[in-house]
């Protein structure tokens, strides 16, 4: 997940791969507190497949509680969210642009 500072929070956006296929992050917004949600699309494998995620970011801790819910009907809660080195550019710093990864599982 990549995280752009809009001033009232962050554009949650970016790209994943998971057992469906590869995603990208269509849509997301997360506040200043943590409280997120962001709307990612299937572009290989099962194409089209649209996967809501909603929950909250512990900044200082750098994890995240939540949950994930498929179009197709099938949901659960996200078993491991861990925070990764950013990648960025010398632009930005990694303390304002948080980067996480995560694993999905059905509950």
């Amino acid at each position: 997940l990549d995280f752009t500072d809009v001033e009232t929070g962050y554009r949650i956006s970016g790209e994943g791969h998971d057992v469906d296929g590869s995603t990208i992050i269509e849509d997301g917004f997360v506040n200043y507190e943590g409280q997120a949600w962001w709307k990612e699309r299937t572009v290989s494998g099962d194409v089209g497949l649209l996967v809501l995620s909603c929950g909250n970011f512990n900044f200082i801790q750098r994890t995240f509680k939540g949950t994930w819910r498929a179009s197709s009907g099938e949901n659960g809660h996200y078993s491991k969210f861990e925070a990764a080195a950013y990648a960025g550019n010398e632009h930005q710093q990694q303390e304002q642009v948080p980067f996480a990864m995560a694993t999905k599982v059905d509950s």
